[in-house]
């Protein structure tokens, strides 16, 4: 019995059994459904306690207020605006990944990193106006949830055949 020793030269790889979602993708679209939903139950009691309640949003304005402290008001509008950008945001991914656009792995990336970069910014600008700690450990958590999850997907988003098949529209 003869062994065959030629090697093969071909190197084209069919990849159109990787394009759908499978694999991987499903924890990414798990955790694209499940995004807004967790941003959502995060800060609704926080802004509902902010802006609803007359009071405290009176206290927070109140130059005489023993609780007054210059520029948070502003930090709070400024930090509700950009959630409420990145839960559209959060919003369009899904629809993207669900209709397989060829630019959802560069938004998912996008959306990573601008997330990262917002919850460190806020961290950041409200211990220097509250001078206290900037990273408390709720805050390290959700750091180091976002710089994790960043490390796992944003390499996967750009170096995997079945993103590359997948989001072809």
């Amino acid at each position: 019995m003869a062994i065959d020793t030629t090697v093969s030269t071909d190197r084209t790889i069919d990849d159109s059994n990787l394009a759908g979602i499978g694999g991987w993708l499903l924890l990414v679209a798990i955790g694209l459904i499940f995004s807004p939903i967790r941003m959502v139950m995060q800060f609704w009691p926080l802004y509902q306690t902010v802006y609803f309640d007359g009071v405290t949003w009176q206290a927070l304005n109140d130059t005489s207020s023993s609780t007054y402290v210059p520029y948070l008001a502003e930090l709070i509008v400024v930090e509700t605006v950009l959630n409420a950008m990145l839960l559209a945001a959060a919003l369009v991914l899904i629809v993207m990944f669900f209709t397989r656009r060829r630019v959802f792995p560069k938004l998912y990336i996008a959306l990573a990193v601008a997330s990262i970069v917002v919850l460190v910014g806020d961290a950041l600008v409200g211990g220097m106006l509250l001078s206290e700690a900037a990273f408390d450990p709720d805050t390290a958590k959700e750091i180091a949830r976002s710089l994790v999850g960043a490390a796992i997907w944003i390499p996967y988003m750009l170096v995997s055949r079945r993103v590359k098949a997948t989001f072809t529209r």
